[in-house]
């Protein structure tokens, strides 16, 4: 499977990392019953205007939705990009060898002239399993060596 996904980025294919489907979950699950509990309240009550709040319920399951299909970064052999939640690249970090990127305690670096800078990536808002790929594809556990230049 991993020999699968060096291929991919040695053709120029990313490895799409997707946003962890629990946020998605609980947003798809928080906006109906937000939409629901209001329509209960406007039936009570006839001067209760609702409006702002099921626009509101309605937007947040649009953003469970956004969630559960879209990709949280992509991973390049020369870069990854940080996606919104509308697929827009947001930011990139650009690097020339795979040795410039370090996982230190849970967190992503970027060695460039000379300098560690952080890059914010989050396990907890990833997919587990498309995480854990990207983990192995930067550290040094790639037995092949394939994207490192030892």
């Amino acid at each position: 499977m991993f020999s699968v996904m060096k291929d991919n980025l040695h053709k120029g294919e990313p490895l799409i990392i997707h946003y962890n489907k629990g946020f998605a979950i609980i947003f798809l699950i928080l906006g109906p019953l937000l939409f629901l509990a209001q329509l209960f309240l406007m039936s009570y009550d006839i001067r209760v205007s609702g409006l702002i709040s099921m626009v509101t319920a309605i937007f947040v399951t649009i953003i469970g939705f956004r969630y559960l299909r879209g990709a949280y970064f992509e991973f390049y052999k020369g870069r990854i990009e940080l996606k919104n939640l509308y697929g827009v690249t947001v930011k990139k970090h650009e690097f020339s060898s795979i040795e410039q990127l370090s996982f230190i305690d849970g967190k992503i670096y970027l060695e460039k002239d000379g300098k560690s800078k952080r890059i914010r990536l989050s396990k907890m808002m990833s997919r587990q399993d498309e995480w854990d790929q990207f983990i192995y594809m930067i550290t040094k556990d790639d037995y092949t060596k394939e994207l490192h230049n030892d």
